[in-house]
């Protein structure tokens, strides 16, 4: 988590949220962060993902939708 000082804010924000509950849904992590809308989370995740200081780590049921949705955590290297 070195890179973690120089992120954005709210990918800052978005990458404690992990740290400190572990693995969630897009949704969840809003709710953790107090966000209003899941879209105020997904890019930064999204972007987390690519630069591989979050990971995909399967996929489960939305509790609010229903629907299938991912689950991201932390790489396990950095756990």
């Amino acid at each position: 988590m070195e890179m973690k000082g120089n992120l954005p804010k709210r990918k800052s924000i978005i990458l404690n949220a992990f740290v400190e509950d572990g693995a969630g849904t897009d949704r969840q992590i809003m709710e953790r962060c107090n966000f209003s809308e899941p879209n105020m989370v997904r890019p930064s995740i999204t972007a987390l993902v690519q630069d591989g200081m979050l990971e995909e780590i399967g996929s489960t049921k939305c509790h609010i939708t229903g629907k299938k949705v991912r689950l991201v955590d932390l790489p396990k290297i950095a756990q």
